[in-house]
């Protein structure tokens, strides 16, 4: 070999050193990337887990303040009637009523003098009350005489005749003569 060609053998050399000396050079300068998880794979985020189960209620809050007033509702129905309440205390004692008048004074009961009425027969009678008295009331008594039962006797009429004398009228409906008296209620006149 020439000394010629053995010059051109070593430039190649040479030059093929120099490009793979480049090359490794340029290799080492570029950044690399790294995968995080291929360094430390606790820093991975995997897929989303199912949702947990609800946590247990928490304390209750603090109440708020009240709301504005809202208008006012429509009237309801009349609800039912309540149970009967409690007795009061009585009551202060009223002033005392106007005097009224007079009531009935002098009552005094009037009876005639006796008289008798034949079997069958009718006959009448009169009580008078004393001056400045009035009847109110009046009626007659059966006194009985023989052997006829005194119910035997009826008032045919009994009614006051005038202001102070009370009349009555009464058939003897009995077998025997009997005897009666008439007797007048009087008071005070008013």
């Amino acid at each position: 070999m020439s000394w010629k060609q053995s010059f051109r053998s070593v430039r190649l050399v040479a030059l093929v050193i120099l490009l793979v000396a480049a090359l490794t050079t340029w290799g080492s300068a570029a950044p690399q990337q790294t995968d995080p998880c291929v360094q430390n794979p606790h820093n991975c985020q995997g897929p989303p887990g199912p949702p947990g189960p609800a946590g247990p209620p928490g304390p209750t809050g603090a109440t708020g303040p009240a709301g504005p007033t809202g208008p006012q509702g429509p009237k309801g129905d009349t609800g039912a009637p309540g149970p009967a309440g409690p007795q009061g205390p009585a009551g202060d004692t009223g002033p005392a009523g106007p005097q009224g008048p007079p009531g009935v004074s002098g009552y005094q009961i009037v009876e005639s003098n006796s008289f008798s009425i034949d079997a069958g027969q009718t006959n009448h009678g009169f009580s008078d009350c004393p001056s400045g008295k009035v009847v109110t009331g009046g009626g007659y008594a059966i006194l009985g005489v023989g052997d006829s039962p005194i119910w035997f006797a009826f008032a045919v009429s009994s009614f006051p005749s005038g202001t102070g004398e009370w009349f009555v009228r009464i058939h003897n409906n009995s077998s025997s003569t009997q005897k009666y008296s008439v007797f007048a209620i009087c008071a005070n006149a008013m």
